[in-house]
Order: structure tokens, then sequence, then C-alpha cells
């Protein structure tokens, strides 16, 4: 009898917690948003998600630059980001998974009837639900010709984890947000959304990423970033050889918002017109393979120019390199 007490409980534990993922099905969410192309001439079809927390609709730069390219832009929203604030609370991995699946399969399906290659770019957790999605559902098949990742969240600060105490108020408790209002799904976000979060970060840390790394990746992120590991991202790219993985570090220093967030880049007033322009030009360089993207993204070119002063985060006004926190190429710059 004992025996059979402890295999019914060791079953019971082996089922739970190795349990296989639920089956994925193609399908329309009703969330989805299409952008047609401005160009007749398409280049192909761009998958688009946003951040945690990020109102969706608000990825209006990335937008406006993919659909002028001459793509047509499929904006995925994941569950919780359409302003419904009970499905935010109680949202689940595999929810965000069936999302992105569900999305996938309608933009592979323009792109095969129009013959078009197929592209992602995603901010944040979209970058995570994503790669999560192409490791660890393999029989799926999920391939984009190309991806640009935001900031995306494959490797996380362990400050980030703090988060985790918060459980203790209960699953509805929302987490408050700091960053930009007008930019918000939510004023908070709820424990389930970074349980969730959570969840995917650590099925994806058990993957050898042997599925992305065929697949040209640009990572766009700002080395202060609040949130992700700048470095924890070199260190995927060298272990899992992700050969074909290029990073690109932007500044924030020119930002317009009233609040800078150095993990919020996806919009021109997020880190200043000149190093927005500057990054669209390397996510055409790398989508198109023209060039490879340049590694550092900043005002240094403009910081000078036509012998106007600068200021860093140092000397509120510059006129020369050698003048006490002022040399450009060791400190964030903008034109005064």
């Amino acid at each position: 009898m004992r025996f059979l007490i402890l295999l019914t409980l060791f079953l019971c534990w082996l089922s739970s917690g190795y349990a296989e993922s639920p089956a994925l099905v193609c399908g329309n969410n009703g969330k989805n948003i299409w952008y047609p192309s401005e160009l007749k001439e398409k280049k192909g079809i761009m998958m688009l998600s946003h951040g945690l927390n990020t109102n969706a609709v608000k990825m209006t730069d990335l937008i406006k630059f993919y659909t002028s390219q001459g793509y047509d832009v499929l904006l995925t929203i994941l569950t919780g980001h359409d302003g419904n604030r009970k499905e935010f609370q109680n949202v689940t991995r595999e929810k965000w998974i069936q999302d992105m699946y569900s999305t996938y399969c309608a933009a592979q399906a323009k792109a095969n009837e129009e013959k078009l290659p197929l592209f992602f770019t995603g901010y944040s957790v979209s970058g995570l639900v994503v790669e999560d999605l192409i490791e660890n559902y393999p029989d799926q098949k999920v391939h984009f010709e190309k991806m640009i990742l935001f900031a995306p969240a494959v490797a996380v600060k362990p400050i980030t984890g703090l988060v985790k105490a918060l459980n203790v108020f209960g699953k509805d408790y929302m987490v408050p947000s700091f960053s930009n209002p007008e930019y918000r799904v939510c004023n908070g976000t709820p424990i389930e959304a970074y349980d969730s979060l959570f969840d995917s970060y650590n099925m994806l840390k058990k993957s050898d990423f042997s599925h992305s790394r065929q697949t040209p990746t640009l990572v766009i992120i700002d080395p202060k970033d609040e949130l992700v590991s700048t470095s924890g991202i070199r260190k995927i790219i060298s272990t899992k050889h992700l050969d074909n993985w290029s990073l690109v570090v932007v500044t924030n220093y020119a930002a317009t918002t009233k609040v800078k967030y150095h993990h919020f880049i996806v919009a021109e007033e997020a880190v200043g017109a000149h190093v927005w322009q500057q990054t669209l030009e390397a996510i055409s360089a790398s989508l198109e393979g023209k060039s490879q993207p340049r590694s550092t993204i900043n005002n240094a070119d403009i910081c000078g120019k036509d012998g106007k002063l600068w200021k860093t985060p140092m000397n509120d006004s510059c006129s020369d390199d050698t003048a006490d926190g002022c040399d450009r190429s060791q400190n964030d710059c903008k034109p005064i």
C-alpha cells in the first residue's frame, strides 16, 4: 500500500512538473491590427509586437517607418494589452505564446499568399515570448527571414527578481508603473503578468537557441537599461553561438519624453531625433543586408557641429573635448 501511495504521488509530481505545453492552434484572436504598406512594391510582411504594459498602438513611429518602407505591418496585441484589466490579471505564459503563434499564422499566410518574406520586430517581453515560441515549440516551425529585437527580455538583471516577492499581496496585486503614462496600458502591471514573463524566461534559459541560430537578428539596447542586461545578451550571443546576431547600443540622452526611461527606446521622443534616425538606418541596413550596422548609436557626430556648443551629463557647456567631462568619445552628449 505504501508503495502504491508513493508511486501515485511520484506520478502526480512527474505530470505536474513536466507536463507538456498545450498544443498551439492557428486562429485570429481578434485583437491584432493590419497596417498596409504605403508603397506598391512591397518588401515584405512585418510582424510587430509591444512591451510589457505598453500600449501596442503607441508603436506608431515604428509602424509609420515600416509602412513607408514598403512593409505590411501586423501589430500583435498580447492578452491584457488591449485595456482589459481582468484578462491582464489572469494572463499566463501559454496565453501569450498562443497570441504570438496566432499572429504568426496570419502573417505567414499573407506572406505565402503574396510570396513575400516575413520579418519580426519585438520590444521587451515580446522579444522574449517570440524566442520562447521559436525554441520551445519547434514542431510549429516558426521562422522569420530576419528579426529586430529592442531590449529583449531574454537576459534580465537580478533586480527584476525582486518583483516575485510581491506575490504575497495576491495574484490581483498591481505593481505600480513608473514608465511614461502616455505609453502605458494600465497604471500598474499585474503580478500574473510578471509571473508569465518569468515563466517564459525560465523556459528559455533551458534552451540552446539552436532554432534561432540561423536567423539574422539585430538587437538594439540602451546599455543603461534598467531591466535588461546588455552583458547578459552579449553572453547569450557568445555562448549560444549566435553568429548571425548583432548588437547595437543606443543612448537616450537627447530624449524629449517627460520621463526618461532607458528601457523604453521604441519611439523618436524616447531617444531623440538624431539617434532615432540612425536607429532606423541601422534597421534598414539589417533588413536589406546592405551593410553591417554600426555598434554604437549616439549624438557624438552632431555635438560640436558647425562650431556649436554641446553638453554632457558631466558638463553643461562644452566647446572642447579636453575640458572636464566634455570628451565626446567617453560621454553622452547633445547639442545646445
